[in-house]
């Protein structure tokens, strides 16, 4: 494999890892939503650029799909708890 190849492979792991992060960081659905997208579109292209083999993008895929799963829960939880607050203070 030459130095270039690896160089392109790090730079791949790189972006998909920043991107997951921000997935699974994101401060709102629609951010999640958009990281999840974008954290696909790069699992696709590096698979039909043969980047990497169907195995990883599997795993790829289920790695963001859990991701996002848990951080919608969170959002969720979130949104509810700032809801209850504001009825309780309005009640109060």
């Amino acid at each position: 494999m030459s130095t270039r190849h690896q160089n392109n492979l790090a730079g791949l792991r790189a972006c998909l890892l920043s991107t997951l992060n921000k997935l699974r960081a994101a401060r709102n659905h629609d951010d999640l939503n958009a990281e999840f997208y974008i954290a696909l579109g790069m699992t696709i292209a590096a698979s039909t650029l043969a980047a990497i083999n169907s195995a990883a993008s599997d795993r790829l895929h289920d790695l963001a799909l859990n991701a996002s799963e848990h951080r919608s829960k969170e959002l969720t939880a979130i949104c509810i708890a700032d809801r209850q607050a504001a009825i309780q203070g309005a009640a109060a």
